[in-house]
């Protein structure tokens, strides 16, 4: 459960500097010349996207998810965690088990 604490921890911290990242090369843009402007946010997003993926995927690695109606854990396929609406510990997802579509608990291991 640590290491998940912390895997977390390191996911969001990169996905921070992703964002400050870009932000920093909108900022500094209007000062450098275009070509060395273009090549920053290229960079920048880049960097930002490739945070926010790593971010991503420890995040669904981290925990599986409770139904609200037979309350059985599962682990939702990687694109239905992805599009799901959801909260910081909960997404509506459809349960494999009694296909009831709910807002489901998040269970960290």
């Amino acid at each position: 459960m640590r290491e998940n604490k912390f895997k977390i921890a390191v996911s969001v911290c990169a996905a921070i500097i992703g964002v400050a990242a870009l932000a920093a090369s909108v900022l500094i843009a209007p000062y450098l010349p275009r070509l060395v402007a273009v090549m920053n946010i290229i960079v920048s997003i880049s960097v930002f996207i490739f945070t926010f993926a790593i971010a991503l995927e420890k995040d669904y690695d981290s925990g599986d998810y409770e139904c609200k109606k037979c309350h059985k854990r599962f682990k939702p396929t990687f694109w239905a965690y992805f599009w799901a609406m959801h909260t910081p510990m909960k997404r509506r997802l459809k349960c494999p088990h009694c296909s009831e579509k709910s807002f489901c608990k998040r269970r960290i291991d």
